[in-house]
């Protein structure tokens, strides 16, 4: 929704500064149509990133209980370099320092 009013307001501005003649107004305007470029430029980063880490929160979420409760130690190497990938991506979950009695 973010997105759609970005958008429009854009559009907006833009059609504003095609026909505005005023130069105080044209300076006002522009300084919208800046700032909401710059709010839609950043949802989009937002929303290109969020899925990503929200699966990457996930995975170390599943990861880290399975760790916890497996006593398989192949099993537990195996979470641990998976662990180990996931904080490597860039998560921002807190890395939890005893998982399971290592």
């Amino acid at each position: 929704m973010q997105r759609f009013v970005a958008r429009l307001n854009i559009e907006h501005y833009r059609e504003i500064l095609a026909f505005e003649r005023d130069p105080e107004r044209q300076r006002l305007v522009s300084g919208l149509l800046a700032d909401e470029e710059s709010k839609l430029a950043a949802i989009e980063r937002q929303s290109a990133r969020a899925p990503d880490d929200d699966v990457s929160r996930l995975n170390l979420t599943y990861y880290r209980k399975r760790l916890a409760s497996e006593t398989d130690l192949v099993i537990r190497q195996i979470l641990i370099r998976m662990i180990a990938e996931e904080e490597a991506k860039g998560s921002r979950a807190p890395v939890r320092k005893n998982c399971g009695g290592d």
